[in-house]
């Protein structure tokens, strides 16, 4: 009651009278406040105990669990999506000290493989991605101390031949299989399998999850753009330049398919005949579509 007393008076030049009350509502009330002040210390406590259970300190027994040589302050995880070896993409994701660093993410697009592999396109990700050490771009892409692979042995031991060929030996590598959970390194025939409430577990989940997710994005990214350009395609007088600004005024062939014709008249470029083209293209009067209008103007 003195020290909050005088530090009114001392920093607000204020004379405070603090009163405890010892009986009644009042004492009721401050007993109540005096308790949910030492609920929410502890739940506060608790809940930072939790992150540092789930960050640094699982990291710390990532290490020992798995024998690596370094504490893995720097994971970088890689996943490979595509469908039927169409815009195949690699992601990269990071996590420091155990927690998700999304500035430093990137994606690969792979352009050596043919058809779907994911043996071979995630050899030409970690080739181009280790390739960037002992360079000007080291700074970009900082040396990790871990790289996690979304798979099992087969997707470890391409990427360990990359290590290989590279002569990379100071970059520990693992590898988390999805139908067991099973962590799989290259010191190891036997995969070590972990308790489902393990932090370790759930931390390495969380980051391939993660790897999972951003490779996702961007395939589907990709892939809407294929398609919009594919539906575009099909409709005369619509030519590069004019699928640039149709996607960046609408976003998707969906939207474009809600549109009325003073929507794609707002379009710059787009006059009175080729506006009712895409009207018409869109609400299935192709009869009507103007067949004489090209676009003489594509980038």
């Amino acid at each position: 009651k003195e020290v909050i007393e005088g530090f009114f008076r001392e920093n607000f030049n204020k004379a405070v009278n603090i009163i405890v009350p010892e009986k009644g509502v009042k004492k009721r009330l401050s007993e109540m406040a005096e308790k949910n002040a030492k609920d929410y210390l502890e739940k506060t406590v608790q809940k930072i105990e939790h992150k540092e259970d789930m960050t640094t300190v699982a990291c710390e027994r990532l290490q020992k669990i798995l024998s690596l040589s370094r504490y893995p302050r720097r994971m970088e995880c890689y996943d490979i999506s595509n469908v039927s070896g169409v815009d195949k993409v690699a992601s990269m994701v990071v996590f420091t000290d155990g927690e998700k660093d999304a500035k430093e993410y990137r994606r690969f697009m792979i352009k050596t493989v043919e058809g779907a592999n994911d043996f071979a396109s995630l050899k030409e990700a970690l080739t181009r991605r280790l390739s960037k050490l002992g360079t000007d771009e080291e700074e970009k892409f900082p040396k990790p101390d871990l790289i996690i692979i979304d798979g099992g042995k087969g997707q470890l031991s391409s990427v360990k031949e990359v290590f290989d060929e590279m002569g990379v030996t100071d970059i520990d590598l693992i590898s988390l299989a999805k139908r067991e959970e099973e962590i799989f390194t290259v010191h190891s025939l036997e995969p070590v399998v972990l308790p489902h409430s393990d932090y370790v577990l759930r931390l390495m989940q969380r980051i391939r999850d993660e790897a999972h997710r951003f490779a996702i994005t961007y395939f589907r990214s990709l892939h809407n753009k294929r398609n919009i350009a594919s539906a575009l395609d099909e409709i005369p007088g619509i030519g590069k330049k004019y699928k640039k600004l149709l996607l960046e005024a609408f976003g998707s062939v969906e939207n474009m398919a809600h549109a009325e014709k003073q929507d794609f008249l707002k379009v710059e470029g787009f006059g009175e005949k080729r506006a009712q083209t895409l009207y018409n293209f869109f609400h299935g009067n192709k009869d009507e579509q103007t067949k004489d209008e090209t676009d003489e103007s594509e980038e």
